[in-house]
């Protein structure tokens, strides 16, 4: 009795444990660019679609200044049309400008899919962290339906 406990317990242990989601084979990549001039940063952002729906988001950008600490940010809207952001993404240091993050849902605790992504009609934009405003945008890429 005892052994059949052991292993009713453990089983449930093995199966109640929370797997990590893991990428698909879908993704999708957007180019972004300096912004108006103001800088020549460019790189690519990568939304990869995660077993469990969910997006991993991966931002790696070019000539950055090494001495600088960058901030993202998805905006509604489009580079032409700027819009308000709806996600505050992470700081994203000059001298390793890769961003990498899970996403499940915008600030205002929207729920997002990858399709609710590839039908988001927005844009990523780059700012210095030391500015107080989000402007002015060094970087920026349209994504999802804006990107059409």
């Amino acid at each position: 009795m005892r052994l059949f406990m052991l292993c009713f317990c453990l089983a449930l242990l093995f199966f109640s444990c929370e797997k990590e989601p893991y990428r698909t084979d879908d993704s999708i990549s957007y180019p972004i660019g300096p912004y108006k001039g103001k800088s020549e940063i460019y790189g690519e952002a990568r939304i990869y679609k995660l077993s469990d729906n969910s997006i991993e988001l991966k931002i790696e950008l070019e000539n950055t200044d090494p001495e600088q600490i960058y901030i993202g940010h998805i905006h509604n809207g489009d580079t032409a049309n700027l819009g308000p952001m709806t996600i505050y993404l992470d700081y994203i240091y000059g001298d390793d400008p890769v961003f990498l993050s899970r996403i499940t849902r915008l600030d205002d605790d929207t729920p997002m899919t990858y399709q609710d992504w590839l039908n988001y009609e927005g844009y990523i934009a780059i700012h210095l962290r030391s500015y107080e405003q989000r402007y002015p945008i060094f970087a920026a890429g349209n994504i999802g339906e804006s990107a059409n």
